[in-house]
């Protein structure tokens, strides 16, 4: 089986894995989670407008930066270790010949796709929470948490069929 024979629920996760891996990997590195008159934040870098200038985030440091931010970006690593492993068991799942269309890969994909979104969405949440004037890169990692879900979801219902 190949992905011209797969189901068109398997080509849908698919596309919803490649796409929400592409917008949760844009999100995870840009520094513009949250932005402002002075510049903008993300979860690895900060800008500032003033000086023209990025620079790290240092967590140890704690300037304004409390337990949330660290919840934060393990969970958006959790998110992005989940988003590689997506594509690569997908794509088993898809074109690797005794593993193709197996109920056992099958059931790992949906746990590992939803397990995914989970994590990005947790982090979104706590983001969110916490900060204001959330900007595109906040928008883009949340769209990639939802496409994972809904990739789990479309594995669901190929199983179901």
């Amino acid at each position: 089986m190949g992905l011209g024979d797969a189901a068109l629920a398997i080509k849908l996760a698919l596309i919803f894995v490649i796409v929400g891996f592409l917008l949760h990997i844009i999100g995870f590195g840009a520094p513009y989670w949250s932005s402002g008159i002075f510049g903008s934040v993300g979860l690895w870098q900060s800008c500032s407008k003033i000086t023209d200038s990025c620079s790290s985030i240092d967590t140890d440091i704690k300037l304004g930066v409390g337990d949330w931010f660290t919840a934060t970006r393990t969970f958006e690593c959790f998110g992005l270790i989940g988003s590689i492993a997506c594509l690569v068991f997908i794509g088993i799942f898809i074109c690797v010949g005794r593993c193709s269309g197996s109920k056992c890969i099958a059931v790992f994909n949906v746990i590992l796709l939803l397990g995914t979104g989970a994590c990005i969405l947790i982090a979104i949440i706590i983001y969110a929470s916490e900060s204001n004037n959330l900007a595109w890169a906040f928008g883009l990692a949340t769209t990639g948490g939802v496409c994972f879900a809904l990739a789990g979801i479309f594995m669901i219902v190929s199983m179901c069929q």
